[in-house]
């Protein structure tokens, strides 16, 4: 199964202004890795970067690819919590309060900016 040339991305236009675009799928480099995403939890900074841009921040309406890193202690905390929810010993299902399609991503991130519903974790699908 080949890389498709084009994929649906919600791409930030203008402050807390996302659209829903079919864009060029990204090509991996080198020592990239380019992944199908099934789902994925909405984050603060999330928050934050859509209300206002960060320093070198690309301009609004180029595909943003936000990628978070866990280092140093983080990377081991990360490492035993995924090896305890592979033993089912902790469930995170719990924490995820609202689930939203692509297309209703500005939903799902007013949602958890406000908190609306209890709101926790926040699932977003493509």
């Amino acid at each position: 199964m080949g890389i498709p040339a084009t994929m649906r991305a919600a791409v930030l236009m203008g402050p807390n202004r996302l659209e829903l675009r079919e864009v060029e799928t990204p090509r991996p480099g080198p020592q990239d890795v380019l992944i199908k995403v099934n789902s994925c939890a909405l984050c603060g900074s999330d928050v934050s970067l859509i209300a206002e841009p960060w320093l070198g921040q690309p301009p609004y309406g180029a595909f943003i690819i936000q990628v978070h890193s866990v280092r140093r202690e983080g990377r081991a905390n990360c490492a035993r919590a995924i090896a305890l929810m592979r033993q089912r010993k902790v469930d995170g299902r719990p924490l995820i309060t609202h689930r939203f399609p692509l297309e209703a991503i500005a939903e799902g991130f007013r949602v958890f900016t406000g908190r609306e519903g209890g709101a926790i974790k926040v699932l977003i699908r493509p």
